[in-house]
């Protein structure tokens, strides 16, 4: 695999992730109630189920997630045959798909989860009736299984990636 085009995937997962990572935490400023399906058992039984109000937010901004991911993964494999030994092979393009999609993940759980979440448990991430000396919120465990999790999806989303693109190039040649 040339390293350019491993290069530009993990700069695109990077910048995809500063994106992202706004989002998330401005989301979880603005109401971190849009979250609770992703906190640990213990701290959803004592909170309790998601509000309607935070169920509709979290279906928009996760629209607006799933569109700039998609626009600029799209625009990552687009890049492709310009760089230096880069083409618009299937395994390019899963290489650069996975590789985006893991950046993202690895952030998700060192920078959001572990660092924000866990050790500095800013007051505005602990849930309204939950307590940050709660178990959950210092079950480093609990992300990195979500991780793990996320290393089958990611292999999984970036084989349908490959797929969609080599469709649409395909069709658009």
């Amino acid at each position: 695999m040339p390293s350019a085009v491993v290069m530009n995937a993990v700069l695109v997962g990077i910048g995809l992730s500063i994106l992202l990572g706004v989002f998330v935490l401005g989301s979880l400023r603005l109401d971190a109630t849009m979250w609770v399906h992703s906190y640990p058992p213990d701290i959803r039984a004592r909170f309790g189920p998601t509000p309607p109000q935070a169920r509709r937010r979290r279906a928009l901004l996760a629209l607006v997630v799933y569109a700039c991911v998609a626009a600029i993964l799209w625009l990552a494999i687009r890049r492709l045959p310009t760089l230096p030994g880069g083409e618009l092979t299937p395994s390019q393009i899963f290489v650069t798909a996975w590789v985006v999609f893991n950046v993202l993940n690895l952030v998700d759980l060192l920078i959001i989860d572990w660092f924000i979440l866990l050790t500095l448990k800013p007051r505005w991430m602990i849930l309204p009736g939950t307590d940050a000396t709660m178990a959950g919120y210092h079950n480093y465990a609990y992300p990195f299984r979500g991780f793990l999790i996320g290393l089958v999806i990611t292999a999984l989303a970036s084989t349908v990636v490959t797929g969609i693109a080599l469709l649409v190039t395909r069709l658009t040649s």
